[in-house]
């Protein structure tokens, strides 16, 4: 039985992969969280898997490589999910993968995102991070796939307030973003840890909508689902200027320029997949992606804030 070190298994991701792995494979899952009551109460409704048997829930720090190594050897992981993010990331995915190596697993799956080397998105710091990563990971002794997602549709619950206020929460531009759901990634996580590095390995596989959805279009969604008109917010110089001023009283300085940046090369970039990658995520998926149902999401979502 192969064993499982699945990160941020309490995260939107998590929420979903640790489900499919119970209810679809054989594997043993570890799961390093900074809450073990918090992650026990989500896996609750799973106990019809064997829980005591197949999902290790271990309190600490993921930041701490010390522990973690000691956590994979005691328990034989031969498979890692990482997914990270935060301000230290390349940090934390450095010490990880060279503490994975150390540990000898067979395969790993990283959460990246949706761009390609030497594109212009590299040029934003949390992409650049990620840029970093995908180098190091071609070093490694191990197999390991990444996925590349494009923006949550879980991006959108975050704006809430202000969708209901009658605005987009944040700057999209007229050329568009794809949009993922966490369904897919997670589908794809499974499947490529399934596959272990026989086909999927050195792959990167974007995951997310063939659309891509401009501000004027994601604004015409929520005003129909919600009945009410939404106006997007321009992207331009000054509005960005100002999301930045505004973000800065819930996020880092560093991290609110960074979003900043992040909806700079959304004005003039675009943040989507090729025919050629959806067809290759169709490939991983083994059905049609979640993400290209988007439009649904959006009006299940807006029925559930006003019923």
């Amino acid at each position: 039985m192969d064993t499982i070190l699945v990160t941020s298994a309490s995260g939107k991701i998590g929420h979903a992969l640790v489900p499919l792995f119970l209810k679809d494979t054989s594997f043993r899952l570890v799961l390093p969280t900074s809450s073990a009551a918090k992650l026990e109460k989500q896996l609750a409704p799973l106990k019809a898997y064997d829980l005591q048997k197949r999902a290790i829930v271990a309190e600490g720090d993921i930041k701490d490589p010390v522990w973690l190594e000691e956590l994979c050897t005691s328990h034989g992981v031969n498979g890692v999910f990482l997914c990270l993010t935060g301000e230290d990331e390349l940090v934390v995915a450095g010490n990880t993968l060279l503490m994975l190596k150390r540990c000898k697993i067979k395969h790993l799956v990283y959460v990246s995102a949706c761009f390609t080397p030497g594109g212009p998105l590299t040029e934003v710091p949390n992409f650049m991070v990620k840029v970093a990563i995908e180098q190091l990971l071609q070093r490694m002794p191990f197999t390991s796939t990444v996925l590349g997602p494009t923006a949550f549709f879980d991006n959108d619950l975050l704006g809430k307030a202000a969708l209901l206020a009658g605005s987009l929460p944040q700057p999209i531009g007229p050329i568009g973003v794809s949009r993922v759901s966490t369904e897919d990634i997670a589908r794809a996580a499974k499947n490529a840890l399934e596959d272990g590095g026989r086909r999927w390995a050195g792959k990167k596989v974007m995951i997310g909508s063939r659309k891509a959805y401009s501000e004027e279009e994601t604004a015409f969604l929520w005003s129909k689902a919600l009945g009410r008109t939404i106006t997007p917010m321009p992207n331009d110089e000054a509005t960005r200027a100002h999301l930045e001023m505004r973000m800065r009283a819930f996020v880092s300085p560093s991290w609110a320029r960074t979003i900043r940046l992040m909806g700079e090369r959304f004005a003039i970039d675009p943040f989507y997949m090729t025919e050629e990658q959806h067809k290759t995520q169709v490939e991983l998926l083994g059905r049609t992606p979640a993400s290209d149902k988007y439009e649904d999401w959006v009006l299940e979502t807006a029925q559930g804030w006003v019923s």
